[in-house]
């Protein structure tokens, strides 16, 4: 099991990813499980660097387990034109945008955790 918790830089989500993972910690906790495997993805949709920087380092600071390595899904109109078409981003997207290539990373390295530790569910 895998939990992917996006992100967007900025300090109110930074907060409310604070307050998400208490949450999920008192529930596991209540409910005695083993919390699944975490990933949080950080988007850099914040056009003011400054901002979008000092995210990160906070994510990177506190979230730093959790976070793909020197990730972040980047701006690209492409996302935009995907959801107003309608279709898959591979569908729009031209072969070198950025926005492809980086849910192809994502993709990547979500595929690669899930089978590096694989759930030890026992078929009865």
């Amino acid at each position: 099991d895998l939990i992917c918790v996006p992100c967007e830089t900025q300090p109110y989500s930074i907060s409310a990813l604070n307050v998400l993972f208490d949450d999920m910690s008192s529930f596991f906790e209540m409910m005695d499980t083993i919390p699944p495997q975490m990933v949080v993805i950080p988007n850099k949709y914040e056009d003011r660097y400054g901002t979008t920087a000092e995210a990160m380092t906070v994510l990177r600071k506190d979230f730093g387990k959790y976070l793909v390595p020197d990730f972040a899904v980047r701006k690209a109109e492409d996302f935009n034109i995907s959801a107003k078409e309608r279709l898959p981003l591979p569908c729009i997207a031209r072969k070198n945008s950025i926005a492809l290539q980086d849910i192809i990373e994502l993709s990547h390295y979500l595929l690669e955790s899930v089978v590096a530790k694989p759930n030890n569910m026992q078929v009865a």
